[in-house]
Formats: structure tokens, C-alpha cells, sequence
């Protein structure tokens, strides 16, 4: 995952797998829906990791309806803001 910069995750889509985007380096943004469960729990390491080692990531959007942007978190860096933001989401 050498070339992705930029992703727009489906409304349809249903679970993103752990280590989905791992150490997609020149991933930067995420757009991701408002849905409950999105994001799969790794039980062994007791945390969501489908971005861990993604170091440019800086922006992510959450978004609801028809893609409307409803809420927008830019971030320095990568940290245990996101998977938190992330918990906090699937709860």
C-alpha cells in the first residue's frame, strides 16, 4: 500500500478488517461512516489497528447520509487519539 493517499470508505460497507491500511505510508485521509461496528476488535492486542503505522495520516472525516461530511478531525499525528475516537464510535 505503497501509492494510496486519499480513501472514501462505502456506507455498504460492513466491517474493515484489522491491519486494513497497516503502514500505508503515504496514506492522509480517510472519509469513514458514522456506523456501529465498522471497525473489527483485535482481541489479542485489545484495540482496532486497521491503521497503525499510518504515519502521514492527518485528516480523517466522518461522515453520515449521502456522504455529508458531519464532523472533520485533523490530527498532528498518528496516535491513541484515533483508536480511541475509533472505540468510542463502535460503543
Amino acid at each position: 500500500c505503497s501509492v494510496l493517499t486519499d480513501v472514501d470508505i462505502s456506507e455498504r460497507l460492513e466491517t474493515i478488517e484489522k491491519l486494513a491500511f497497516f503502514e500505508c505510508d503515504r496514506l492522509e485521509r480517510i472519509a469513514i461512516p458514522l456506523k456501529r461496528d465498522l471497525f473489527e476488535f483485535d482481541d489479542m492486542l485489545n484495540e482496532c489497528n486497521q491503521f497503525d503505522k499510518c504515519q502521514h495520516l492527518t485528516k480523517v472525516d466522518l461522515v453520515g447520509g449521502i456522504h455529508t461530511t458531519v464532523a472533520s478531525f485533523h490530527m498532528e499525528s498518528w496516535s491513541n487519539e484515533m483508536i480511541a475516537e475509533i472505540n468510542r464510535i463502535n460503543q
